[in-house]
């Protein structure tokens, strides 16, 4: 066995090097200290407090953290970084970072007024936004080959457990810290006594969140809906996206006149699920469905194959005790109506289950053309992946986690951590810009349409669920005693013989019987039973082509509204609901979601710093001679006069003239990217892939 000799020795620390966990934050605190963000965020991150640390610091803190990897608590995250408070501090200017208690301090001191001002500056203005939305390969295409930039927009709920709180007259007056963050909401799925909610909007094709605020409970309605719309044509006048090119995608919670009203007021097309039960069961939209033209939609292969048919241009009046927020009523608003279907045994998630497919619809103001049924039904379910980037905000970001009991100090994290997320898309996409410049529409690349039309079976389709639901609770053993061949089928409220052969409720008798009830009339039609070969056993008529008809005696207050409800599905009663013809004719393209790939993007961002670490050296110039202590700086000194926003930035300023000297441990490619980020590729002409 071979001898080995071991020599072990002893090396102090470099207090001067950083740890891994924030090469990332140092340098990101370097690229936006020179090319002056830090200055544009601490003159409007304006936080009121007399004395301590100012918005800026607060900015550096949360950054770091999140830079970090947000994986506990903010003073667990101190107590990694204490020792290295000035070093860090001064890659941003900064004296030196506060604690953990101080941001809590801080974060409690925020207002909502003057957040909001800063929002934008924070959440986009921090990352080179404008060349990620200018590409193609973040936009979405139509039927015509036109681009267009889609935007979900999806608020969530956040519950707030309380503990129980012991009372007692030798205890202290309770006192709940969440009571101001939040109040008694809805909570979906999950358990909590208060809830806060957090409206988001992110634009799908390049993942950056374009806006983010929290509201107590479950939010104000339509002033939260009017901000994030705000947030949206705001972004679109910023980086000069057309509006008649961009979209937003919604869940059904917005799909009623009021939400759809602030959309077509902002002239914003949108795309959300319909939020009128009463739809499923109008005759005109049943009648629609009947004569539709079903197409299939593009599959995804993940989920049930659908078809789609455009219903026609719908007007929807407001509900009669519907109100803007200053009182006056909403005017009436023009959708167009889509109706998505599959065959379905059981209702499955959101619709309405109609004569055995599972129905959905949808409003939009998309033009036709471009964006056909089958497209628009597409479309709507690729907002799918929303809930995943939620799950990865959380994993990447820690955004679940309570920042601060001051719902305003809990809106300036999470508008900080998702601008390091839109940091992290942009720089990654700025690395290795795509280089394949998709087809045009007159490019013989050009996906054609390949939705086919969805051939039915059955004309009747759908019957009508009014009826069915009127005639299930009759008790019909013994209406049908006498008839042993048939049966009632609850599902569409047809009679069916041992043959799968439907008799439909045709008609009402004009007087009633002698008991006092009358009959109703379920008919087969002319010559429907006329191939049947169980014909002699069941029909009483011997003439040719005849139609086979069963009176079933019911009461007749039922009688009543199987009669009116007749009347309603041919049309004999003047309807509420204003329902035109759709405009057929769509591109020959089939419209495709954004190809980018925002979580890849952040992954080449991030492979930068593995192996890296930052070396950081601050020599400061000699200190001034001490102010003497019996006279005041100046009249405002004297005057104790509050602090102005330009000195409380000034007061952890590194003092003028000091010099920090950084030294890069790992990559040279990383020293590149600090020095100067390269040129993005030129683009080539190649065909889409």
């Amino acid at each position: 066995m071979a001898r080995i000799r071991r020599q072990i020795t002893n090396k102090r620390p470099d207090e001067a090097e950083l740890p891994e966990k924030l090469s990332e934050g140092a340098a990101l605190l370097m690229k936006l200290e020179a090319s002056g963000i830090l200055q544009k965020v601490g003159e409007g991150l304006k936080i009121r407090r007399q004395g301590g640390y100012c918005g800026l610091d607060i900015y550096v803190f949360l950054l770091l953290y999140f830079c970090s990897g947000a994986d506990g608590s903010l003073k667990r995250f101190w107590e990694m970084v204490r020792g290295v408070k000035f070093r860090v501090a001064a890659l941003a200017g900064r004296r030196c970072l506060p604690s953990a208690s101080a941001v809590s301090r801080a974060l409690a001191s925020v207002e909502i007024p003057f957040l909001r001002e800063v929002a934008f500056t924070l959440l986009l203005a921090t990352s080179d936004t404008y060349r990620v939305l200018q590409d193609p390969c973040v936009q979405s295409r139509d039927a015509l080959g036109n681009y267009w930039h889609v935007f979900d927009l999806d608020p969530t709920v956040t519950p707030l457990r309380q503990r129980a709180l012991p009372s007692h007259e030798d205890l202290p007056e309770a006192r709940r810290r969440v009571a101001d963050m939040g109040a008694p909401g809805h909570t979906g799925r999950k358990r909590g006594d208060r809830t806060f909610r957090n409206m988001v909007v992110q634009h799908s094709g390049s993942g950056l969140w374009m806006h983010t605020h929290l509201s107590r409970g479950n939010g104000e309605g339509v002033l939260d809906f009017d901000l994030a719309l705000d947030a949206i044509k705001a972004a679109c006048e910023k980086f000069k996206l057309a509006l008649d090119r961009v979209f937003v995608r919604m869940d059904g919670e917005f799909g009623t006149v009021p939400y759809i009203y602030s959309c077509i007021s902002r002239s914003i097309p949108f795309l959300v699920r319909a939020n009128r039960a009463v739809l499923y069961e109008a005759p005109e939209v049943l009648r629609a469905m009947r004569k539709g033209n079903w197409r299939s939609v593009p599959d995804s292969l993940s989920g049930p194959t659908r078809s789609a048919a455009d219903l026609g241009t719908l007007t929807l009046e407001p509900g009669a005790r519907t109100r803007r927020p200053d009182g006056t009523p909403y005017p009436q608003v023009i959708v167009r109506l889509i109706a998505s279907s599959f065959p379905a045994t059981e209702l499955s998630g959101r619709g309405r289950l109609l004569d055995g497919y599972q129905v959905e619809l949808f409003f939009t103001t998309l033009p036709a053309d471009g964006w056909p049924a089958e497209d628009i039904v597409a479309a709507y379910f690729a907002r799918g992946a929303q809930e995943n980037r939620f799950a990865q905000e959380d994993r990447e970001l820690g955004l679940g986690h309570t920042f601060s009991q001051n719902l305003a100090g809990q809106e300036l994290a999470c508008l900080i951590g998702l601008s390091l997320w839109n940091i992290r898309v942009t720089e990654g996409f700025l690395l290795a810009p795509p280089t394949i410049q998709p087809p045009s529409p007159s490019s013989p690349q050009a996906l054609s349409s390949t939705s086919a039309t969805d051939e039915r079976t059955d004309p009747l389709w759908p019957r009508d669920p009014v009826l069915a639901k009127l005639l299930k609770p009759l008790d019909w053993n013994p209406l049908l005693e006498n008839r042993p061949a048939q049966r009632f089928n609850p599902k569409n409220g047809t009679l069916v013989c041992e043959d799968e052969r439907p008799l439909h409720l045709s008609s009402v008798n004009e007087g009633p019987r002698a008991d006092g009830k009358i009959c109703v009339v379920f008919r087969r039609p002319r010559g429907g039973c006329e191939a049947c070969e169980s014909r002699p056993e069941c029909f009483g008529s011997s003439r040719h082509l005849a139609s086979k008809n069963i009176t079933i005696p019911v009461e007749p207050e039922l009688a009543q509204k199987l009669k009116k409800r007749i009347e309603q599905l041919r049309g004999s009663f003047d309807s509420w609901l204003k329902l035109k013809p759709p405009a057929y004719g769509a591109g020959p393209q089939q419209a495709q979601e954004a190809l980018f790939l925002p979580a890849m993007a952040r992954q080449l961002y991030a492979d930068l710093f593995k192996g890296n670490r930052f070396r950081v050296e601050v020599r400061k110039p000699p200190p001034r001679p001490p102010f003497p202590r019996l006279l005041a700086r100046d009249h405002a000194d004297k005057q104790r006069r509050r602090c102005s926003w330009t000195r409380s930035v000034d007061r952890y300023a590194l003092p003028e003239g000091s010099e920090v000297v950084i030294e890069q441990i790992g990559d040279p490619r990383l020293l590149d990217y600090l020095n100067d980020t390269p040129d993005p590729i030129p683009r080539q002409e190649a065909p889409l892939t």
